[in-house]
């Protein structure tokens, strides 16, 4: 009897032995598998043709990432970056173990933005994977774009005259003719439209769309009068199906032949130097003199920049504030352009 009990007893603590490595061996793949390890569902989602927002003229999409920690150590999550400035990504500190956390990315982004439609984001942590991709391919319906909505000519003179370009990118189907007319042309402008390209694009749905490419181009004319303007204009934009209006600002400013940067230059009883900015087209008009009427001030320096000339003026102390200074400018075609200089009785 003693015997068989001792052979059982052996039995047994020779199965505990072998269960006990057989867990011992899972557990060690579990650990090696699952431990500091990223596990998730889907890390690549299609949105199909996404609507247009029409206030905003943009798409808006949220997408959600389920990411599981099955291992014993919390996984720690350093940043969570998205390859277009589109894109903000929402994401926790960490995945705590047996547990999982939701990544959320919020897109906001124009049409013709979608150049490259997939947006990549990189999960940075500590797991066995440091950077974890993961991936948000973007597609949408037919849609019209402007490429600048607010085009400034700034400052230009009369004689040098200026024109400005820009696109509207149309997706239409296939079948159909897009059009672009540019309504309300301030007067002494011309424009144009040029259809520059037009191709196919397959979509991943198995549908597809022609994207059409129109350049714009507004020349102004020389008979724009001078000072600043403001004008909107009119954009009537046709897809094949919709009719879609839309509005650029137009803006310039026309300056004289020749204009000083401030209506008059004042001097006060303490201030030894002041610098006047004359402007004027260097490519049509030439500088033939230059000269002060008045007895309290000189130029003692002249400096030459791309479109202008920089005068240094020096104010002479004479007790007789009263009298009239003028700088007056001379040029080969027979204009001029002046400025008048005034004495403060202020000491500064």
């Amino acid at each position: 009897m003693a015997k068989q009990r001792k052979k059982k007893m052996k039995k047994a603590c020779k199965f505990s032995i072998f269960i006990t490595s057989i867990l011992l061996t899972g557990f060690i793949l579990y650990v090696y598998f699952f431990n500091k390890n990223i596990i998730v569902k889907n890390d690549y989602i299609y949105t199909g043709r996404l609507p247009i927002n029409s206030k905003s003229n943009k798409i808006h999409f949220d997408a959600e990432f389920i990411l599981y920690n099955f291992g014993i150590s919390p996984i720690n999550i350093d940043s969570a970056t998205a390859s277009c400035a589109c894109t903000n990504v929402f994401y926790p500190a960490k995945i705590p173990a047996f547990s999982s956390v939701k990544i959320v990315a919020n897109i906001e982004i124009s049409p013709h933005q979608l150049s490259d439609e997939t947006v990549e984001i990189l999960i940075l942590n500590d797991s066995k994977t440091p950077i974890f991709p993961l991936r948000i391919c973007l597609e949408t319906e037919n849609y019209y774009a402007i490429s600048d909505k607010n085009i400034n000519f700034r400052k230009i003179f009369r004689d040098h005259l200026q024109n400005r370009s820009f696109y509207i990118n149309i997706s239409s189907p296939v079948d159909e003719i897009p059009d672009v007319k540019i309504l309300n042309i301030p007067e002494n402008f011309e424009s144009s439209i040029v259809t520059q390209n037009s191709e196919i694009i397959e979509h991943k749905d198995g549908s597809k769309s022609k994207l059409t490419d129109f350049l714009v181009d507004l020349q102004m004319a020389d008979t724009l009068a001078n000072g600043k303007h403001e004008k909107e204009l009119k954009v009537n934009i046709f897809n094949g199906i919709n009719n879609y209006q839309d509005s650029i600002i137009l803006s310039w400013e026309v300056l004289p032949f020749a204009k000083f940067n401030l209506p008059k230059y004042i001097f006060s009883k303490s201030q030894n130097e002041v610098i006047a900015f004359l402007e004027f087209d260097k490519s049509k008009h030439t500088i033939s003199k230059e000269l002060i009427l008045g007895n309290n001030i000189e130029i003692i320096k002249s400096e030459d920049g791309d479109y202008s000339r920089r005068y240094t003026l020096k104010y002479l102390g004479n007790s007789n504030e009263n009298t009239k200074n003028t700088l007056s400018v001379f040029f080969n075609n027979g204009l001029k352009a002046e400025v008048e200089l005034y004495i403060s009785e202020s000491e500064n």
